[in-house]
């Protein structure tokens, strides 16, 4: 799938919305949501994007022993990606997640360190928006002495580079810069828009 067919899906599946008004993790506004949320239910719709995902990663030569995703989202996706890298290269890979602790912090628990400790490990990310989400999953891989070997990803929706991570390379299925406001610099804050909710149905 070429990015072009990738973002037509997106939008015709209603995972990128637009003409909303919403809150950002990263406490900044915005007034397009990607609904990471619509993907996933849809098994055969999430399986081709990260089949398109793998191919792009494997083009690039790198060698993957482990894909690691936050939890909950970002680990389902990285499964799949994980599942399509060993069809690709045709030998095994694990899938391993990150939890967050209460101080916001990424660790990798529940014995899952042993695959990927001293193991390549690829960081899959579903939506990459300021980065520093997907910096914590690799500092956590790198307590563990895993060797991360760069990061995938959906959508790059905050122009986020390799060197941003600090790491040999980024792979994004879609990149598009979308706009954002500080919450006092909001438009639709001051034309009084409310908030979406995500637990809405648009």
């Amino acid at each position: 799938m070429k990015e072009k067919e990738i973002l037509e899906l997106l939008f015709r599946s209603g995972v990128i919305m637009e003409n909303v008004h919403v809150s950002y993790s990263s406490g900044l506004h915005g007034s397009v949501y990607v609904n990471k949320d619509v993907l996933l239910p849809d098994i055969e719709r999430t399986k081709s994007v990260a089949e398109a995902l793998a191919k792009k990663i494997a083009k690039k030569g790198i060698k993957v022993e482990t894909v690691l995703g936050p939890a909950p989202v970002g680990a389902i996706f990285a499964r799949e990606v994980g599942r399509a890298l060993a069809c690709i290269m045709r030998k095994n890979v694990y899938a391993v997640y990150a939890e967050k602790r209460d101080d916001k912090e990424f660790f990798i628990g529940r014995g899952q360190g042993r695959f990927v400790k001293e193991k390549k490990v690829l960081v899959v990310e579903d939506i990459i928006n300021t980065g520093e989400s997907a910096k914590k999953v690799i500092e956590a891989a790198r307590r563990c002495e895993g060797n991360v070997v760069g990061v995938g990803a959906l959508l790059n929706r905050g122009g986020v580079s390799r060197e941003d991570l600090g790491v040999p390379f980024l792979v994004s299925l879609v990149s598009m810069i979308l706009e954002a406001w500080a919450k006092k610099d909001c438009p639709l804050c001051e034309k009084g828009v409310p908030l979406y909710s995500r637990s809405e149905e648009i």
